[in-house]
């Protein structure tokens, strides 16, 4: 979970492991340890890592969406794309709903 959710916000942020690495005080190879899920980040790491990306421990931890949500309300397009859905029937939510789900299971098998 923690490793999936740091490799997500670098890609959001358009950081490098490296970059990551320079930011935290942490090497490059711990971060990219941390990252392949072959180390969990100690509690003092965990906190550096959450600085650096800008997000919670807890949103490392997947306990919170906090920073999802706060990138949503910062992006335009997605604030569009929000407002348009809220006035589509239920059926055709349902229709999105699925077809996204369909695309999350799409990036993943294709993450393998």
């Amino acid at each position: 979970m923690i490793n999936r959710r740091i490799r997500t916000r670098l890609k959001q942020l358009g950081y490098t492991q490296r970059q990551l690495a320079n930011k935290t005080g942490i090497t490059p190879a711990g971060i990219s340890q941390i990252i392949s899920g072959t180390r969990t980040p100690a509690s003092k790491s965990l906190h550096k890592i959450a600085k650096g990306l800008n997000v919670s421990t807890d949103f490392l931890l997947g306990e919170t969406k906090e920073s999802e949500i706060k990138d949503l309300l910062n992006d335009e397009g997605a604030v569009e794309i929000f407002i348009n859905f809220q006035r589509l029937s239920q059926m055709h939510r349902n229709i999105i709903k699925n077809y996204i789900k369909f695309l999350e299971l799409k990036e993943v098998k294709q993450e393998k």
